[in-house]
């Protein structure tokens, strides 16, 4: 039997009970994903092998970063599980939860927007093209920044477990007539997993020094928020500027600032998708 068809068989949930007991079915959906857990713990986590490679096996420029954290609270992030209203995104061989490396982008370059637009709707796109690149100018491939956003995966499950079965509230439906008062609302409860308080993911990131180097070396004042001057010149009476390059430290910061302060995934005014990072490592 395949590995794959091995993990599938242990976590494999009868999904036709949805609509007969939907706490059984989220109590089932939590155990599945447990139970593929446990066999990936117990052969070895596949990614953390990945990211060993990368710390050694580069060349030609790459530095590889790798943030390890813990969730605050809860986090979701995107995808539905069958069975549920909402959920995590599993992955399509292990079956686990993870971020996918777009998701963690979106969230880096959104919190970069946010500062330089200091809160507003807008920012440059200059200097958003700067540091991400640009996906096509005028049907053509208008340059990579250097960066490549990796899958987060998770390395320890938390004290509620790696997911959680949760609930959603929302009190208006907007599909419907506006109400005209308070009293009006129908909360309708909403269940789903999460990704449990606690969990420890690894975040890995590649970059390319001298693409990204290349690409920041230009960049005007208006492009660095006070924030990011704040640590550049900080690596300068350091030294670190010329040991790392100004790339690589303006988008280390940011990096990390997203996982912490800006938050990643769904529902981050509710208190998910933070993390307190415990492990830097860069090579």
């Amino acid at each position: 039997m395949r590995f794959s068809a091995l993990l599938d068989a242990v976590g494999r949930v009868d999904i036709d009970r949805e609509h007969k007991n939907k706490e059984l079915v989220i109590s089932e959906i939590v155990d599945s994903i447990g139970r593929r857990w446990a066999v990936l713990r117990s052969v070895g986590l596949p990614w953390e092998g990945v990211w060993d490679t990368l710390k050694t096996g580069r060349g030609g420029g790459w530095v590889f970063l790798l943030v390890r954290a813990r969730a605050v609270y809860r986090v979701r992030v995107g995808g539905v599980v069958p069975g549920a209203r909402f959920g995590v995104v599993l992955h399509p061989v292990w079956g686990v939860p993870y971020i996918p490396g777009s998701s963690v982008r979106g969230a880096v370059r959104s919190y970069y927007c946010n500062l330089l637009s200091e809160g507003g709707d807008e920012c440059s796109g200059a200097c958003l093209e700067a540091l991400f690149g640009a996906a096509s100018d005028r049907g053509r491939v208008a340059g990579w920044s250097g960066l490549a956003f990796l899958d987060a995966f998770p390395i320890m499950e938390g004290p509620e477990g790696l997911v959680v079965g949760d609930v959603i509230t929302p009190h208006y439906r907007f599909n419907e007539k506006r109400l005209e008062h308070e009293w009006d609302a129908e909360p309708k409860p909403v269940v789903g997993v999460s990704v449990g308080r606690g969990t420890r993911i690894g975040f890995p990131l590649l970059i390319h020094k001298p693409t990204l180097e290349e690409r920041t070396s230009s960049l005007s004042d208006e492009c660095i928020p006070r924030e990011l001057d704040r640590v550049l010149e900080q690596a300068d009476r350091q030294g670190l500027r010329e040991q790392w390059g100004r790339g690589v430290i303006l988008i280390s910061k940011l990096f990390t600032d997203t996982i912490t302060d800006y938050g990643v995934g769904a529902k981050t005014r509710r208190g998910y998708g933070y993390f307190r990072i415990e492990e830097i490592e860069v090579a």
